[in-house]
Formats: C-alpha cells, structure tokens, sequence
C-alpha cells in the first residue's frame, strides 16, 4: 500500500520516462511521432475497489527538431466527460528536465473516486481545470518539486442532495515531494452564496490501520456565510482548522476548528467526523463566547439534528452568547437524511447556553418576549430547557412582563413536541386582551 503522494510520485516519473523514450526513439530514426485513435484504458483500483475505464482516448506527441522538447495533445472520455490537454517536456541547458500539461474539463474522481462517491452524504461534482510544472533530477530522474493551478470554478457541492455550485480563483499549490507537502496561496472561493478568501497546507500521508491519509491545515478571512435568513450582517474575520481525513475509510477529524470576528466574539469546536456509505455520524465538541444567535444559525449545519436548528432559527430572534458549551455524539446512521425522521440517539446531544439581549418567541403567533437579564438554555437530547429570571412581551396593548419564565420542550416521538410554559404574568387589562387575541 502507497500514499497519495507515492503514487504521484510514481505516475509523474513514469510519464517523464515513457516521454523520454519518444525522444530517443526518434533520434533512433524509429519514427517521427506517437498517435493514439480511439484507445481504451482500464485502471483496477484494488485499494478502493473500483474499476475506472477511459474510451475513446487521442494522443498526438513529438519531439521538436532540437530535440530537447516534446510537444503535444490528448483526449479522453470517462463517464460521459471528455477532458482534453496540452502536454510539454523540456529538458533545460542544466540538464533539469520538467513536465508540463494543462487539462481543461477534469473529472476529478477519474483519478481520486473518493471525491465524488454518489453514495456518500457529501461530495464534489463536476470538472475542473489543472495545470503542473514538475521538474526531474538530471541525474536520478526523481521528482524534485512541482506546482500546480487549479481552478473549481464549475464543479458543485453535493450535500446529500442539495447542490451548491462553486467558483474559485487559480489556486496556485506548490508541492513538496519528499514530505509530501502541498501548499496552496491565499485563493478566493464561493460555495453557493457563501464566501471567502482559503489558503493552507495539505500532506498526504500512511498509515497502517487508515490507509492513505491527508493531514490539513487551513486558514480563511472575511468569511459570509449565506442562509435562509440571507446574507450576514458582517463576516467572520477569521476562520481556522486543522485537522486530517482518511478517505478510505470516510472519516475526518477535527483536531481544532476556530471561527472569531473583529469583535473578540468567536466559537472553537474539536471532534471527529464519519461519511459513510451507511450514513453519517460525528462526536463533536464546541464552545463559545460573545457570538450572537445569528452567528450560531449560520454555523450550525442544517443537516445537523435539523429539528432543533429549525426550532432555534425560527424562535430565538436575537441575543449574544455569554458562554457555552455543546457536545454532540451521534453513531454512524443515526443522521438522518432528507426526508427521514431518525430519533436523536440517547445521550446524543447535550447543550449549555447562557444568553444575554435575548429576544424569543415561545409558540408561533407570539410577539418575542425580551429577555431582561441571561436567558439559560439547556438541551438534552430532545428535552429543551430554557429559564429567566424575566421578560417583556411588548403587545398592541402596552407591555406585559413575566417573572420567573420558564419554557420546556419535550417529546419521544421526532415529529411530536409538548411545550410547557410557565411564568408569573403582569400587565394592564389591554394589553393581556391584546396578548390572548394573539
């Protein structure tokens, strides 16, 4: 078993090598160039189980009259998608020889089929464009270094089945060969109607239980994320993770993951995700402070316990996180997709929030009720807790405030809910009319 980065290593030497060979070939007189019409390949993946096939493969390539160059154009269907390139060989006046290509409408999963595996819950979909500038030792013939610009604009992110069109600038990515090492500038990207500017470190690595691995290092600034509530009031300033994946195995850790603003306010989360053709699951950490209910809304992935998002967006209209603290277990399969109504296992999801400017609106119909001082809430599985010390509901009548307020939630069922509200209740007669017309 090889890494990602070994294999790399390995085609891009043999296709310096194969090239070569024209050269001498033709300084052999043998022939002038090498043209392919209509090839097939087939490429059996054992690490991943598949099998991937190529048709209607062109390849048009000679050397210049120098011959210190060869020149030339390919083709090739996979799955319905014709990629098309350009490829160079130059051997400079040191004897460094460098290999060049240029593809335009690359399927990535051609060559990486973990990318776009259609029974995963999340992946990309779509070609893309990729260019390389490797160089070879003159002596050895070994890969020294190379750099890469790729560009996603046009490809989608599938989130089980919703998509999410993409489109980046030229990220330019130098790589390191010897350790591995891919490291990729400040680059812009949109993912739908979100966006931001990425840059980081990716190393592909071995090991011996997970197979082949990717340790990540990224960084993001002004980063908006987009919702149903529609675009923020102001980005995140910064955005942090680190981290590693194991592609074979579908899981992904969250060694430290950290999103702040200009304001000081920021939430950090650790833990270990899972996608796999079984369903999802995760176990997740997370803890914040001074971020408000808006941020968390949109922090929040929709995918994740859906119902208790939805309630949260819909009810909690405004306030600012004084502290928190949020943990998450859910087994692999216990995420249910579109449509599934999957109880939240026990012990699943534990939930301390302590609030401050709050504003919530107990039932639908209801005018929000202020809340004056913290608002605590506390999640457990699918019991809902929140109390204050108290409140204002503000009524076409005047105001009504409430002493003492309690509201909680609770159901064994996923699509039943008994809410229990509590509370000592003073206003004037018209605006407790008011109060009940609602």
């Amino acid at each position: 078993m090889r890494s990602d980065n070994d294999w790399l290593i390995y085609n891009l030497e043999a296709a310096g090598e194969s090239i070569a060979t024209i050269v001498e070939q033709a300084n052999l007189g043998r022939f002038s160039r090498l043209v392919v019409r209509s090839g097939t390949l087939d490429m059996n993946d054992a690490l991943y189980g598949l099998f991937r096939t190529f048709n209607d493969i062109t390849l048009d390539i000679a050397p210049t009259a120098d011959g210190k160059t060869v020149e030339g154009h390919f083709s090739a269907d996979f799955g319905g998608t014709v990629m098309n390139g350009i490829v160079e060989r130059v051997v400079q006046d040191d004897g460094q020889a460098r290999l060049k290509a240029s593809v335009t409408n690359l399927d990535l999963a051609s060559f990486l089929p973990f990318i776009d595996d259609p029974e995963a819950m999340v992946s990309l979909v779509g070609p893309t464009a990729l260019s390389n500038d490797v160089g070879f030792d003159a002596d050895t013939g070994r890969v020294v270094g190379g750099l890469f610009h790729v560009d996603l604009t046009g490809t989608d992110l599938r989130i089980d089945d919703d998509y999410f069109q993409i489109a980046t600038g030229i990220a330019e990515v130098s790589w390191n060969p010897e350790i591995g090492q891919f490291t990729m500038a400040e680059t812009p990207v949109r993912i739908g109607e979100s966006s931001g500017s990425v840059s980081g470190v990716f190393v592909l690595g071995l090991d011996e239980l997970y197979g082949p691995t990717v340790g990540m290092s990224l960084s993001a600034r002004d980063v908006s994320i987009h919702s149903e509530l529609g675009p923020p009031e102001a980005p995140f300033t910064e955005m942090s993770f680190s981290g590693w994946s194991a592609p074979l195995y579908g899981a992904m850790g969250i060694d430290q993951f950290e999103a702040s603003k200009a304001d000081g306010s920021r939430l950090a989360s650790t833990g270990r995700v899972d996608m796999l053709r079984r369903g999802m699951g995760f176990e997740m950490t997370i803890a914040g402070e001074g971020i408000t209910a808006d941020d968390l809304k949109r922090l929040w992935p929709y995918f994740i316990s859906p119902d208790t998002r939805e309630w949260f967006v819909k009810h909690v209209v405004d306030g600012r996180i004084k502290a928190s603290s949020m943990s998450y277990s859910f087994p692999v399969g216990t995420v249910g997709k579109r449509g599934e109504d999957k109880p939240i296992p026990k012990n699943g999801m534990s939930i301390d929030i302590t609030g401050v400017g709050v504003k919530i609106i107990p039932v639908e119909g209801m005018a929000p009720i202020a809340i004056d001082g913290e608002m605590h809430l506390k999640v457990r599985d699918n019991d809902v807790t929140i109390a204050a010390d108290g409140g204002t509901v503000e009524t076409a009548g005047g105001p009504i405030t409430v002493a003492n307020a309690a509201m909680i939630m609770g159901s064994d069922l996923p699509d039943e809910r008994i809410i229990e509200i509590s509370g000592d209740i003073s206003g004037g007669i018209e605006a407790l009319l008011a109060l009940a017309r609602e």
